[in-house]
């Protein structure tokens, strides 16, 4: 006989319950923390291109943010469309301009144009670029 089957039932019980909600804990805290992550690559990016009414765009063909968009796409969260909008929205404009450039950096461009494309799927956003 081990410690175990020494408890009481109501102490058995007592004792999973909590490993259980243990267990939702950890992982609700690691999907909240992609979400939030998700989101500050997002604000960064934003932060990088300045004021929307200055003529900077986004770099869509540097490697780091091609991967920060792909993040974002896979862990944003639909509680704050409005912020995934304009975040398309810039990034559409940053699309738009670098569409016909080639070299070494189209690699990246069709990664970000993919990324665009889920997100825009992802919270019904229509852009001229995918139709």
């Amino acid at each position: 006989m081990n410690r175990w089957d020494a408890l009481p039932n109501d102490l058995r019980d007592y004792i999973l319950q909590i490993q259980g909600l243990l267990l939702i804990q950890k992982n609700a805290r690691k999907k909240l923390l992609k979400m939030t992550q998700a989101k500050k690559f997002a604000s960064n990016i934003l932060d990088m291109i300045g004021d929307p009414d200055d003529f900077r765009i986004m770099d869509v063909m540097d490697p780091v943010i091609a991967s920060k968009l792909e993040y974002c796409v896979k862990h944003s969260d639909k509680s704050s469309i409005k912020f995934w909008t304009d975040f398309h929205t810039a990034v559409d404009k940053g699309l738009y301009f670098d569409q016909y450039t080639g070299g070494p950096g189209s690699v990246y461009y069709n990664r970000s144009y993919e990324a665009a494309k889920n997100i825009a799927y992802k919270y019904n956003i229509l852009s001229s670029l995918f139709m």
